[in-house]
């Protein structure tokens, strides 16, 4: 079986408080047509390869394969085993507020579901990462609370452009900053519904940037350079990657950003054959 699971940027992201030691949020999320590939096969060994384009050359770190495995040791552990081999061709680069993280993870544990017949609770793909049940449903969404609840929007076509520095972001770090630079805890929620109703560059917000600042200067002077160009720059997610939606027929320097189409779900199954 082989499957796509596509990115997402935030277009907004406000922080609304805290539930259980983990930081609630209210959020606008889209798919982008930047995807990873993962194909699954039965086998006698179980198997992972990771394989990379010319685009994002990352390595694998040993954590991420340790986060791999012990999601696939729960979906078993709840829904019954399959040996199964994975190979997963990466066009999302990992910590960059796109996805690339939770992408993986995703197609693995949809594949595994259609291998079983069986459809995961929110709750439990909740617990595989907070991107991963906005990930699983895919198209624009409305995203709160720790990320289990998704409500689905009119979908909306986009033309972004993307800038995505070659430094990473820890997750877990920026919400650390942000708690830090937030010591009072005052919460100013944001008007979400204003801007599902109307996405214009002007109207995204992001309540991490100040934080992702602090850890990595280069995704502030990256946005100052979007912004001196004419463009409107957001981050997505905890960082690093900047976008900007721009008008359909504006050419893109792909030397220096890229160009990408919102896209109305987030996984695509390429082929059923297990």
């Amino acid at each position: 079986m082989i499957i796509r699971v596509y990115g997402k940027v935030n277009l907004a992201l406000n922080v609304t408080g805290k539930m259980q030691g983990l930081h609630t949020l209210d959020m606008v999320e889209t798919n982008i047509s930047l995807y990873d590939e993962i194909e699954v096969k039965k086998s006698q060994e179980s198997h992972i390869e990771f394989i990379f384009g010319d685009n994002f050359v990352q390595e694998v770190n040993d954590d991420y394969y340790v986060k791999l495995c012990q999601a696939i040791s729960s979906f078993y552990a709840k829904y019954g085993k399959e040996t199964v081999s994975i190979k997963i061709k990466k066009g999302i680069p990992f910590g960059a507020g796109l996805g690339g993280g939770s992408a993986p993870i995703v197609g693995i544990i949809k594949a595994l579901a259609l291998m079983k017949g069986v459809e995961p609770d929110k709750w439990f793909l909740l617990s595989l990462g907070s991107d991963v049940p906005y990930m699983y449903e895919g198209g624009l969404c409305r995203v709160s609370s720790l990320g289990q609840v998704v409500e689905h929007l009119e979908y909306k076509p986009m033309k972004l452009l993307l800038a995505i520095p070659e430094s990473v972001i820890d997750t877990k770090e920026c919400f650390t900053m942000y708690d830090k630079i937030n010591i009072e805890h005052i919460i100013k929620t944001r008007e979400i519904e204003s801007i599902i109703e109307d996405i214009t560059g002007a109207s995204l917000f992001n309540d991490l940037e100040s934080a992702a600042f602090m850890l990595n200067e280069e995704i502030e002077n990256t946005m100052l350079e979007l912004r001196n160009n004419g463009f409107e720059p957001h981050m997505s997610g905890s960082g690093s990657a900047v976008f900007s939606i721009i008008e359909p027929e504006t050419e893109v320097d792909e030397e220096l950003y890229i160009s990408c189409e919102t896209v109305e779900s987030g996984i695509k199954i390429i082929d059923k054959n297990f």
